[in-house]
Formats: structure tokens, C-alpha cells, sequence
């Protein structure tokens, strides 16, 4: 019903509750949409740690990898809804792919650990090879 019910459902969850708070802050402040009634909802899909509605998806990023030409880092959390082997097969199917697995982050590894993040895309976007 606001931005503070979301925010303290999101500190009870699983997944969620250990993102730092200026983070999950940044989440309710940027990534719902306020309806006129002031009530919000958010702008990506509830349904992502939903894994019956996961097993359905047939989205297969492994072929659209081998489209993609340029440089890539993916970073994978090991707690991941997703299994591991799917972003192994993912970066294998690239012509430049680096894959660096986060020992204990989920699905949202940006989130979980933001500091580490900016700390490894600095590196990977700062290497002279690119």
C-alpha cells in the first residue's frame, strides 16, 4: 500500500533482506511505479522467484550469446535461483565472455553486493584488452 510496506516486506524476505539498506531505499525510491491512490507497485515482475513460472520460460539465452561480439562480464551469484551451468553455458557461448561466480550472492548480485560490483566492473571496463 507505500513505499514503507514495501520496504519492510522486502527486509523479511529471503532474497532481499540482506541488501544494505541505502540500496533496498534506492529499490522503493527507483524501481516501483506510485499509483494516484499512493499505493506502488513495483516495475519487474514478483513472478522472478517464482519457479514454476520459471520452468515455463523458454527464453534461451545460450543461442542469443553467440550473437554478441564485444567484450562481456557476467557476474553470477552461486545462490542463485538460476542454476550455475545456465551462465557457464552462457559465457562459453560467447567470443569474449568472463564469468566470475559470487560465492553466496543471489540473483541479484548488483544489489547484494554493490561495492564489490562497481569494484569488478571498474577493473573489467579499465583493462587495456577490451
Amino acid at each position: 500500500s507505500s513505499r514503507e510496506e514495501l520496504s519492510a516486506y522486502l527486509r523479511q524476505q529471503r532474497d532481499t533482506k540482506k541488501w544494505r539498506e541505502d540500496v533496498l531505499q534506492d529499490v522503493v525510491r527507483h524501481e516501483v511505479s506510485v499509483h494516484e491512490d499512493g499505493s506502488v507497485e513495483m516495475k519487474w515482475s514478483t513472478d522472478v522467484y517464482n519457479s514454476g513460472d520459471q520452468a515455463k520460460d523458454d527464453y534461451n539465452l545460450v543461442s542469443s550469446a553467440r550473437e554478441i561480439s564485444v567484450p562481456t562480464f557476467l557476474m553470477y551469484g552461486t545462490d542463485s535461483f538460476v542454476p550455475t551451468d545456465t551462465g557457464e553455458k552462457f559465457v562459453n557461448a560467447l567470443s569474449m565472455g568472463t564469468l566470475e561466480l559470487v560465492e553466496g550472492a543471489g540473483h541479484n548480485v548488483y544489489i547484494e553486493y554493490p561495492d564489490f560490483v562497481f569494484q569488478r566492473a571498474n577493473e573489467f571496463f579499465s583493462a587495456e584488452d577490451l
